[in-house]
């Protein structure tokens, strides 16, 4: 059967890989034309050095009136240009976002040195101008980037900002970022805002009530004592309704316990006398913050990071508060198995539905202060099994997401690092049948259970790269590696509809496909964080992916 053109232009439309549009654009010419177009609206161009600017530049310019209009996102991630390179690359640059009049999204990661690499105003300008950009994401390390930002003309829908590296004023110890510099920063764009991101905010004060943003409906927020001021945040977005993140508080806020629930209780004060948020869709802080921000607001989802048993009673409060129907909880295991214990009030027994706990166990900070040495030295697979199971039998979960990872440092020879052995082995053993199946008898109402077991050690090993003739001392000759690095994944569903004995419901093993996208429609995904710290995209050896256990444990 033969197609036209434009019932290959539908199919093509479907299409969202790479290699799949690059294959389709070499079948014929008229397909080329069409793919092109796809692919640039699937795939934002990376332009991160001379030689990558060229090629765009030559790509979008071969066919410039069937290309140029669906150049809708670039990444400008220059580090560092050639001088020999520097004046032709500029031009290509300078053509491409000239001629991207339909340029929807830009992002900038590395701000101001990008602009000092290429070291032409008209850069700047180009940017400033250009009439469709709707979000803008940035690192804000002087005054360049901060210009950027005030003088768009095109108004923004969403907003990232890093703040890592903005430089304090002159008075020390003042705010880089306080609510007038803020609102000078978003004029323009106060009435169109929807989303608001600014990340590393250590030098951020919102002290007063400023401008008010009423379009804005997400807002990210690393929180400090200025941020976690509800009167202030509700003036500023009155709408906010999507997703608030407030991040983390400082170290001498979670010490003050007295701060605490002063703020909690001014908090309190202020939504019961003015106003409050009607509902948040998603909410995401540590304990800490969100006990203090003291939210009476219905939330649907709710995310703690680094949780673990010093403040579960916080997060218990916290959780009467919100009553949210999804939580995902990143708990940090060796800080005391009990953090499971009367974590969750009775009033959230029938309302949370939706669970993911992402819990490490390592042995990294043993002497912290905080960890828990009967946890780190004895707990075993099977005790920790069943004191999870005893904090959540009581709650109508539907989904159970269940990650646990081990990260064992062992990479001091002279003396032994303290964890626990059976715990490892029990992990590293664990049956996903038997383990769905405890899960769905203690819990009756569960429909889905995701299970996914993993860990690794970190070893010293000799480098090999170094001369023995140019050590400084005997530590120069060591680095540290990973060994015995693993990870196994399933998905269950409960056949209980199947069964005619209620005392025994087997689980059914998913197939792996079908897992992740239970993952994807539950909203069972971990946080970018969570990610990132169980390293599971990373490329893993055959050296450190080999079965591999200590002589400790082989004993």
């Amino acid at each position: 059967m033969r197609l036209d053109l434009d019932t290959l232009g539908v199919v093509c439309a479907f299409l969202q890989d790479v290699p799949t549009l690059v294959a389709v654009s070499y079948t014929c010419h008229g397909l080329r034309s069409i793919a092109a177009r796809r692919l640039l609206l699937v795939r934002p161009a990376d332009l991160a050095n001379a030689r990558s600017i060229e090629v765009f530049h030559r790509f979008v310019f071969g066919d410039s009136a069937a290309r140029l209009p669906y150049v809708r996102e670039l990444h400008l991630s220059i580090s560092a240009l050639g001088e020999e390179d520097r004046s032709r690359t500029v031009e290509q640059l300078l053509a491409i976002l000239d001629n991207a009049r339909h340029l929807e999204t830009l992002s900038i990661p590395y701000g101001d040195c990008t602009f000092v690499c290429l070291l032409d105003a008209r850069v700047l300008e180009a940017i400033v101008q250009l009439p469709s950009l709707r979000t803008l994401s940035i690192s804000m390390v002087e005054a360049i980037s901060e210009k950027l930002v005030h003088d768009l003309t095109s108004p923004l829908s969403t907003l990232r900002v890093s703040l890592q590296r903005l430089p304090f004023p002159n008075d020390i110890g003042g705010p880089a970022l306080g609510t007038v510099r803020l609102d000078n920063l978003l004029r323009r764009h106060a009435k169109t805002l929807q989303d608001l991101h600014v990340s590393s905010l250590t030098a951020m004060e919102l002290d007063s009530e400023g401008a008010q943003y009423p379009a804005v409906r997400s807002v990210q927020l690393h929180a400090n004592r200025s941020t976690l001021r509800l009167d202030v945040l509700q003036h500023m977005f009155p709408n906010l309704c999507d997703s608030f993140d407030a991040g983390f508080v400082d170290f001498r806020f979670v010490e003050d316990t007295e701060e605490q629930q002063r703020v909690r209780l001014a908090n309190k004060a202020h939504q019961a006398a003015r106003q409050r948020w009607a509902r948040l869709d998603r909410v995401v802080g540590d304990a800490i913050t969100l006990y203090a921000l003291a939210l009476t607001c219905p939330v649907r989802y709710l995310t703690v990071p680094d949780f673990c048993d010093h403040s579960k009673t916080r997060l218990a409060q916290v959780l009467l508060d919100t009553r949210p129907t999804h939580l995902t909880l990143s708990v940090i295991l060796s800080h005391g198995v009990a953090v499971f214990e009367d974590l969750f009030p009775r009033e959230t027994y029938e309302t949370l539905t939706h669970l993911v706990l992402c819990i490490t166990y390592e042995n990294w900070d043993a002497d912290d202060g905080r960890t828990d040495s009967w946890t780190l030295s004895f707990i075993s697979w099977t005790a920790f099994l069943n004191t999870l199971i005893d904090g959540i039998k009581r709650l109508r979960l539907t989904h159970l997401r269940l990650i646990v990872h081990y990260h064992i440092d062992l990479t001091n020879d002279t003396i032994p690092m303290v964890y626990s052995k059976p715990f490892v082995r029990g992990l590293r053993d664990a049956n996903h049948a038997d383990t769905a199946a405890m899960l769905m008898q203690a819990l009756p109402s569960l429909e889905n259970v995701l299970l996914e077991f993993s860990g690794q050690y970190e070893v010293a090993v000799v480098r090999s790269d170094v001369d023995v003739n140019e050590m400084l001392n005997e530590r120069d000759h060591v680095t540290m590696a990973t060994r015995g690095r693993w990870c196994a994944l399933s998905g269950w569903k409960s056949r209980r509809d199947a069964q005619t004995d209620s005392e025994s419901v087997p689980a059914e093993e998913m197939e792996q496909e079908a897992a992740s996208r239970l993952m994807d429609d539950s909203d069972l995904r971990i946080t970018a964080s969570d990610e990132w710290a169980l390293k599971r995209n990373q490329h893993w050896t055959a050296e450190e992916t080999a079965p591999w256990v200590p002589p400790a444990e082989a004993q």
